[in-house]
Formats: structure tokens, C-alpha cells, sequence
């Protein structure tokens, strides 16, 4: 085998030796192992002594001396077996660095799930609401005309009187909860996801809705989840006297039911605002006409001017985009929404009530040191930005609480495993976190929509931050 040498003279290699540059690479390549499990030993040592070395320091002196010698020439031969040797030994650590990573890491493939924690032999979660004023039912029911490729799948939350109650899958349909599994275990683990997907919650059986007027919410969820992860918030609003409707469509929600049989599916979600905010304002138009309809649940209960858009996270940003488009919308609620780019541009009329959490950057549930973090400026001026031609606006920060405790998953958050929580589930209660929610709407609908002076009485009794 020949190689050659910086002046271009041709060589020969005993033995089957390799290129010079084949031998360059691979030197580099053999360093840069050598030099990965080292910093990797060190990060190790230094997770279970905190008196061991940190490898940034040594990496920072180690890594110019190491590109150093990968670009001297170096026209020793290595000779094939030892070649064999290397890559016979490069591919044992591709091996064993693959059965790492798929044996300790929590997550799951998208349509894969654990099936020894299937729903056959998981105990469900079982919960009820925060019971107000009025029992709770629930309606599954198709928004749209039928055949329309403009429908919603939507669940109804009606205050109404009478005791009678029972225990409700919140999912209706086994094959929706077991295709919800693989989504919550990824979440939450395969126990805990497990219980999420087979939930169940106590509502009412029968009963009349009060005759009387009252506000309509409607709800969109979260990237990848669904209406019904809610159903605890929802429920707990529709007993303080609320007509609450949650929503769930493509591309958000990965698959969706419908009453009527017909099923929709995507193979990945995608966090399109701009179509979320539409399915919001077509919904609104929907559940309105719904209310028209003399069979109707809500026949002639609906307040038309105090229609509320609603959502969290993406959906919560969309409501923005709903109300500047729709105008019976009659006011917003973005739950820990992150409205970016053109988005923050957006500028509804109407008021806006935006509840936010704890910024993951920041471990302190001080409020005033919340402006070291970056994401927190930046939300702040997109606040100041779609508020600018509001009506009345709120901004509510709630210390110790994160992004992922609005949904009914967070009530066991103190079994969930840290490697699934990554600061999604905050040290806040969530009985206390979902009573700040519900009090904080309920005082924002039933107000004239954040008018008034009572806001500062709620911030000192719930200890959250308050800005309009």
C-alpha cells in the first residue's frame, strides 16, 4: 500500500499501512473519544462529589493542545490489524453508547408506549372539580355542520343543578385513551402517564342548567394535548357559573374524536398559531349558533357580551389571533401563552387577562428578580405590546408555579419522576394553583373584564403579581 509524504513523494508502508491523511482522521477521531469519556468521567464524579473536578476548566486548557496535534503531520504507519483493532473497538462504544441512551433516557418513541403500564392494568386517576355554585355535566358534541371539514370536536361543561353523580371516563372512547398513552407516559413516566390517559372524573348525571344568562369560555389545549387534560380547570370554571366548551383539532392535537365515529390524525403536532386562532374564532361562531338551536343544552343561556376566547400555552397565544379576528369575541384569556415574533404585533381591542408562570430560568419566586431572566423581558414587552389597544389588561405572575400545572396530570406531580419534570410542574400546590386560576378569571368575567380596583386585594391574598 502506498502513501505520501508532505512533498508528495510516494512511499511505500510495510505491512498494508495506511494514508497519512486516514491516519491523521483517525488519530483526531481516537482523541476526541479519548477526551469525551474523560470530560464525561469528570461530569460523572462531579454529580456524585461535589469536591471533584469540574471538566470545563481542564477542557478549556486540554482542547487547543488537542487541535494542536490534529493538524502536525504524523507519517508513522499503523499497520491493519491495528487499524481493525480501533474500529472493532469504535464500534463496541457505538454499541454501548446506544444501549445507554435507550435503557436511562425517559422519553418514548411518539406512537410507542410501555406495555406492561397498559390501560387494562393501570388503576385510572380519579378526581372531581372545585364545587361552587353548581354541579357539573358534560356534553360531547360536534361544532359545524355536519360534513364539514370545518368541524370541532368539543366537550360542553354545563353548571346545573341536582345531585346526582357518577364517575366519567374523561376520555369517552378506549382506543382515543390508548392512543393518548404513548403522549402522557412520555410526559409524566409509564405509571403516571398510565393514569392520566385512562382518567376519570365525577359529574353529573342529568340535570337542568340554572335559566338564566351566563358567560361562555371556550378552551383550546396545549401542544400535543387535548381539551379533556383540563377537564379540572374547566369543570371547576363551569361551577362558578360559566358555559365552558374545550376544543381539540389538528395539527395541536395529534388525534382527535368525534361523537359521530369520525376520527382525525396527524403523525406529528405542530404549534401553528395562526390555524389554532382560527379553529378558536370559527368555534366561537359555532357554540353561538349551538346556543340558537331550541335542543340545545344552552339554548338561550348564553351571555353574548361576555364571550371569552381561552386557551394555554399555543392556544392561549391564538386567542389573540381569534379576537382580532372575530369580533363577538369579547375578551381573551392567554394561560402562559409565549406570544414571539409577528405575533407580538397582534392587537386585539378587546380586554386581555394573561396569567403567566414562573420562568424556568429562574429559581427564585421573587417576582422582582424574575427580570434577570431574558424569556420574562421579552414576554413583558410582548404583554405591553398586544395590550397597547386593549380596552383593560391584566397581567398575573404566580410565583412557584410552571407551564405544565394547568393541566389535570399536575395533581400528581409529586409522584411523577424528576427525569420526566424538567421544571415543568412547579412547588406550588395545584389545589392552590388552579384556586388562583379560577378566582383570578372569575373576578376577570364577572367584573366587566379587569375593570376595577380589586385587583390589588387579589394580588396580597394570593401573593401573585399583579400589572395592567
Amino acid at each position: 500500500m502506498k502513501s505520501y509524504t508532505s512533498a508528495g513523494e510516494v512511499k511505500e508502508n510495510p505491512d498494508g499501512a495506511l494514508s497519512q491523511t486516514s491516519l491523521r482522521v483517525l488519530r483526531g477521531s481516537s482523541r476526541t473519544l479519548r477526551y469525551f469519556l474523560f470530560s464525561y468521567k469528570l461530569s460523572f464524579l462531579s454529580t456524585v462529589n461535589q469536591n471533584a473536578p469540574s471538566p470545563a476548566p481542564i477542557m478549556q486548557r486540554k482542547l487547543p493542545q488537542f487541535f494542536q496535534y490534529c493538524s502536525k503531520p504524523h507519517w508513522r504507519p499503523i499497520h491493519m490489524k491495528k487499524m481493525k483493532a480501533y474500529i472493532l473497538s469504535g464500534i463496541v462504544m457505538l454499541v454501548l453508547g446506544s444501549a445507554y441512551l435507550t435503557y436511562t433516557q425517559p422519553w418514548q418513541e411518539e406512537d410507542s408506549f410501555n406495555a406492561s403500564y397498559s390501560l387494562t392494568t393501570i388503576e385510572p386517576h380519579r378526581f372531581d372539580y372545585i364545587k361552587d355554585k353548581y354541579t357539573v355535566a358534560r356534553h360531547w358534541i360536534r361544532l359545524g355542520e355536519p360534513g364539514s371539514p370545518n368541524a370541532l370536536s368539543a366537550f360542553l361543561y354545563l353548571p346545573v343543578t341536582t345531585d346526582s353523580t357518577a364517575l366519567q371516563d374523561v376520555l369517552p372512547i378506549k382506543e382515543w385513551q390508548e392512543a393518548h398513552l404513548a403522549f402522557t407516559q412520555r410526559k409524566a413516566g409509564p405509571t403516571i402517564g398510565s393514569k392520566a390517559a385512562a382518567a376519570q372524573q365525577r359529574l353529573a348525571i342529568g340535570g337542568k342548567a340554572p335559566q338564566q344568562t351566563m358567560p361562555l369560555l371556550l378552551f383550546g389545549p396545549g401542544l400535543g394535548w387535548l381539551a379533556t387534560d383540563y377537564s379540572y380547570l374547566l369543570a371547576s370554571l363551569a361551577s362558578k357559573g360559566n358555559i365552558v366548551v374545550g376544543i381539540s383539532a389538528l395539527p395541536i392535537s395529534r388525534l382527535v374524536y368525534y361523537p359521530d365515529g369520525k376520527v382525525e390524525k396527524i403523525d406529528k403536532v405542530i404549534p401553528d398559531y395562526t390555524l389554532m386562532g382560527d379553529h378558536l374564532a370559527r368555534g366561537i361562531e359555532a357554540i353561538l349558533k349551538y346556543a340558537e338551536d331550541p335542543s340545545s343544552p344552552i339554548y338561550g343561556r348564553v351571555d353574548k357580551e361576555r364571550v371569552v376566547a381561552m386557551g394555554h400555552s399555543v392556544s392561549g397565544a391564538s386567542s389573540l389571533m381569534a379576537a382580532a379576528k372575530q369580533e363577538k369575541i369579547r375578551a381573551v384569556i392567554n394561560l402562559d401563552g409565549d406570544v414571539t415574533g409577528l405575533f407580538e404585533e397582534i392587537r386585539p381591542t378587546q380586554p386581555i387577562l394573561y396569567i403567566t408562570t414562573q420562568p424556568q430560568g429562574v429559581d427564585s419566586e421573587n417576582i422582582g428578580n424574575w427580570q434577570e431572566d431574558r424569556s420574562e423581558r421579552r414576554r413583558d414587552l410582548a404583554f405591553v405590546n398586544n395590550a397597547s389597544r386593549s380596552r383593560s389588561s391584566i397581567r398575573i405572575k404566580i410565583p412557584g408555579m410552571y407551564h405544565s400545572d394547568f393541566q389535570d396530570i399536575a395533581m400528581m406531580k409529586d409522584s411523577i419522576d424528576n427525569s420526566y419534570n424538567r421544571k415543568n410542574f412547579g412547588k406550588i400546590s395545584f389545589a392552590r394553583s388552579t384556586e388562583i386560576i379560577t378566582s383570578a378569571i372569575a373576578l376577570f368575567v364577572e367584573n366587566g373584564f379587569g375593570k376595577g380596583e380589586y385587583w390589588e386585594v387579589f394580588a396580597k391574598e394570593y401573593g401573585v403579581g399583579i400589572s395592567k
